[in-house]
């Protein structure tokens, strides 16, 4: 991140590592190829070579970060259906919200520490439980919602349905 927004990497007075992670987190949220285009031009400048043959480098920092997007299948999951239920508590219709507050989100909002692998295995069941029933009710209302809030809805709701075939 020091690297991205033009620091030096010992240079006295620089950011601490909170401010670079919520940095990052935001560019991620908000910009998250921003970071990656500037890699690869920094990669094709330095070092010139055809990206069919040259083996591909892995961000391990994104991928241990506490920024990074999930850990497991059900984080991502509760972590897309929050942002969801969240987007649509501040932009959808009353009644889309009224149906979304009688559903109990708990087990997202405050997951319980999985130790074992039954454990995993419980909480990704109930995970998925819940996802199916948001998405239920969400489309439910889809014709209800604003012009400008419906796109970002169906993109969460695809986003959802992806990683479900994808991982489950």
């Amino acid at each position: 991140m020091r690297w991205f927004v033009g620091l030096a990497l010992f240079a006295p007075q620089l950011p601490d590592h909170t401010t670079l992670a919520r940095f990052h987190g935001w560019m991620r949220q908000h910009v998250p190829d921003a970071l990656f285009r500037d890699v690869l031009t920094f990669l094709d400048r330095v070092d010139p070579e055809d990206a069919t043959t040259t083996p591909q480098i892995v961000d391990t920092f994104a991928m241990q970060s506490p920024v990074a997007p999930s850990v497991s299948p059900a984080a991502l999951l509760r972590d897309l259906t929050l942002r969801l239920v969240w987007l649509l508590r501040q932009r959808g219709p009353a009644t889309l919200t009224a149906a979304l507050e009688a559903l109990d989100l708990t087990p997202f909002t405050h997951p319980k520490p999985a130790r074992s692998a039954a454990a995993r295995h419980a909480r990704l069941q109930t995970t998925v439980a819940l996802v199916a029933r948001v998405v239920t009710t969400v489309t439910a209302h889809l014709d209800a919602l604003d012009p400008v809030v419906h796109p970002l809805v169906r993109a969460f709701l695809a986003d959802l349905a992806k990683v479900q075939a994808d991982e489950l």
